[in-house]
C-alpha cells in the first residue's frame, strides 16, 4: 500500500547505503521525497547535508522538498536556514 511505500523507500536506500554502495543524487532524491513527512523533518535535514558532503547539486526542487517537511513539522528555524 501507499502508506508503506515510504519505509520501504527509506529501508533500500540505508540496505544500500549498509552494502557499501554509495548513493548517487537519484537515490538521495527519491529517499528525500520519501522523508516528506512531518517526524522525518531531521532525517531530511541530514539527507541535504550529506548531499552537499558528497558535492550533489542541490536544486530547488531538492530544497523545496526539504523545507516543506520542515514547515509541516513546525520547524521554522530551519527552514529559514534551507532559504539562505
Amino acid at each position: 500500500d501507499e502508506a508503506g511505500q515510504w519505509k520501504w523507500t527509506l529501508r533500500l536506500f540505508d540496505a544500500m547505503r549498509s552494502m557499501g554502495l554509495a548513493p548517487d543524487v537519484s537515490s538521495f532524491r527519491i529517499a528525500l521525497v520519501a522523508c516528506q513527512k512531518p517526524e522525518l523533518w531531521q532525517r531530511s535535514l541530514a539527507m541535504v547535508s550529506e548531499m552537499k558532503d558528497h558535492l550533489f547539486l542541490v536544486d530547488v526542487q531538492t530544497l523545496k522538498v526539504a523545507l516543506n517537511t520542515c514547515q509541516a513539522a513546525g520547524q521554522q528555524r530551519y527552514a529559514e536556514a534551507l532559504r539562505q
